[in-house]
């Protein structure tokens, strides 16, 4: 198996967890799952484009606001990371509602984009 081959089944199980913890009310881990889940679609990409990946969180944020396929898509990747930072460390604990406009709005249009590139 490739490592853009791993980082996509990565990324469709962090997206499988998202529904398992939604639909028993764990609607943190639920965000949470879905930022690594765009994470992984994202490295997967850099490994087939650049064949390596981001070191950091800081670094993939860099690369993927500077990387021109990937620009159109930082601004839904940056709104997943805060969150998921914020539910992590500032007990930021998002409603139904909120999961789902996350789900739909950000990380449908980061799956998406990416799986477009691949």
């Amino acid at each position: 198996m490739t490592q853009v081959e791993r980082h996509k089944n990565q990324a469709t199980r962090n997206e499988e967890f998202h529904h398992l913890a939604k639909d028993n009310s764990y609607f943190d881990w639920a965000a949470v799952s879905l930022f690594y889940a765009a994470l992984h679609y994202i490295d997967g990409y850099f490994f087939l484009k650049l064949k390596t990946r981001p070191k950091d969180h800081t670094n993939r944020g860099k690369m993927v606001s500077q990387v021109k396929d990937l620009k159109n898509i930082y601004g839904q990747y940056r709104f997943l990371f805060d969150v998921s930072r914020n539910i992590r460390y500032d007990f930021f604990r998002p409603s139904k509602k909120e999961l789902e406009d996350l789900y739909n709005k950000e990380f449908l249009a980061v799956k998406n984009h990416l799986l477009s590139l691949y």
